[in-house]
């Protein structure tokens, strides 16, 4: 925040949970919305609200339901109450490792 501030910038933070954005993810993002400070731009309201897509839950785009012979609609059919997400079933199902995050 200080870099910023002496560079000349007004900064935001803001800690996104996409979960709260319409994705079938909970993952939280912190963004950095920076401005010049002789553009005297209003601060910024940034709110999400979507009601959460739980796991098991998933759809297509546009909230057509999933494709039934999709991969992820088969994997959830193997799905245990230990598994946090489709990549979780992936690598217990069809032994495929899953990507480093």
């Amino acid at each position: 925040m200080k870099g910023f501030d002496d560079a000349g910038y007004t900064v935001q933070i803001f800690l996104f949970n996409a979960a709260r954005m319409g994705v079938p993810q909970k993952r939280e993002r912190v963004f950095f919305i920076a401005h010049r400070k002789d553009l005297k731009y209003p601060k910024l309201s940034m709110e999400f609200h979507s009601k959460p897509i739980p796991f098991g839950d998933v759809r297509e785009p546009y909230g057509k339901p999933m494709d039934p012979d999709s991969m992820q609609a088969k994997l959830l059919k193997y799905r245990i109450p230990t598994d946090r997400c489709i990549a979780d079933i992936n690598e217990r199902v069809r032994k495929v490792k899953k990507p480093d995050a």
